[in-house]
């Protein structure tokens, strides 16, 4: 299995998207209430179909909302793939809390066969080790066809 660490924020939502939704006046459209650009949310959906065995690990402050409201709006949204899990949030932890470190923890306790993984994120708050598995998304424009491109080249790299 390969697994996507997904923020959220700057990659599915993007600002511009945002500023546009907004400069309109458009409601939103659920109970979730944030402007997800679609273009970016069609990049994520290319990369799972170019990648079938990739599941979803939501690594965004998002968590927040807890897995089952994170599911109700993979469904309501209708949005591509599988969520598998979340981040551990470290925060209130002894241990260091920045993404790279529960991206780390979450690795180490899982039970799966990690072929490989990707992280998608506008922030650059991964460890040294992971810089290999990152690809940095500008928080304007969210998940763009270059990223993709990234994506899909680190995804068909050997076995971790």
């Amino acid at each position: 299995m390969k697994v996507i660490f997904l923020d959220i924020d700057g990659v599915l939502a993007s600002f511009d998207y945002i500023r546009v939704t907004h400069l309109l006046k458009e409601k939103n459209p659920d109970k979730y209430g944030y402007g997800f650009d679609p273009r970016c949310i069609k990049n994520l959906e290319f990369i799972l179909r170019e990648h079938p065995d990739a599941k979803i690990v939501i690594a965004s402050s998002w968590k927040s909302m807890g897995y089952v409201n994170i599911l109700d709006m993979w469904v309501v949204r209708n949005f591509p793939g599988e969520v598998i899990g979340m981040t551990p949030d470290l925060l209130r932890t002894a241990k260091s809390s920045s993404r790279g470190a529960e991206i780390e923890e979450w690795l180490n306790n899982s039970e799966e066969d990690i072929e490989g993984y990707v992280i998608l994120d506008d922030d650059s708050n991964v460890l040294m080790s992971q810089l290999n598995h990152f690809v940095k998304t500008d928080p304007m424009f969210g998940l763009s066809v270059e990223d993709v491109w990234k994506v899909d080249r680190i995804l068909r790299e050997e076995k971790v």
